[in-house]
């Protein structure tokens, strides 16, 4: 597997360029699993899925999404393979004490003509600001696995670690106004393929 973050930071999975958190977290664990542990377990509940449908104790309509599983064995967090559950959390009581004006972060995955995916994301903050955050991964043919779901991840650690940087003083925020400018040629340049947002798009 192959993707990179908005500068680049990650070439090849099993190469880790920075030590910081919350890169780290995707090479050397978070809650409770790596990316490849990750990668490989949706595989292998993909195929339990499959096998459930057509042994008919899973409705052959129900579409398998893996923030969906409640549970799995080995791994005590609750919904363990959504990585960034945590973070979306604090982003959550951010919100609730008026130190971002979005819930969640609204993230777009678009696909280019060779099928790669290509993602952009961002957050609201309080006097025109915001934070910008963008990734990307090449195409993949791993059953039950959903690229456009590892990209999305990415780039809500990507947003989070920009909000840390920015409440340490290491960097400024983004004005919204240039953010709408870089969204609204996101979405001229790919086709949206995935993804949430808050409001309307840009």
């Amino acid at each position: 597997i192959q993707c990179y973050a908005s500068r680049n930071i990650w070439r090849h999975l099993e190469e880790p360029k920075r030590s910081d958190w919350p890169r780290r977290g995707f090479y050397e664990g978070i809650r409770g699993m790596d990316l490849l542990t990750w990668t490989v377990e949706q595989w292998f509940l993909a195929e339990a899925f499959q096998k459930a449908q057509e042994e008919g104790s899973v409705a052959p309509d129900e579409v398998f999404d893996p923030f969906n599983l409640v549970a799995s064995a080995g791994n005590n967090n609750p919904f363990p393979l959504w990585l960034s559950l945590q973070i979306r959390t604090a982003i959550a009581q951010m919100y609730e004490g008026g130190n971002c004006l979005d819930p969640v972060p609204s993230c777009l995955v678009g696909e280019d003509k060779s099928g790669h995916y290509h993602g952009i994301g961002y957050l609201r903050l309080p006097g025109g600001m915001g934070v910008l955050a963008r990734s990307g991964a090449k195409r993949q043919h791993f059953r039950g696995v959903r690229v456009s779901d590892l990209v999305e991840e990415i780039l809500v650690f990507e947003i989070w670690e920009q909000i840390q940087d920015i409440m340490a003083g290491r960097r400024k925020a983004a004005t919204y106004q240039h953010i709408e400018g870089v969204v609204r040629q996101f979405r001229v340049d790919y086709p949206i393929f995935s993804g949430s947002w808050v409001g309307e798009l840009p």
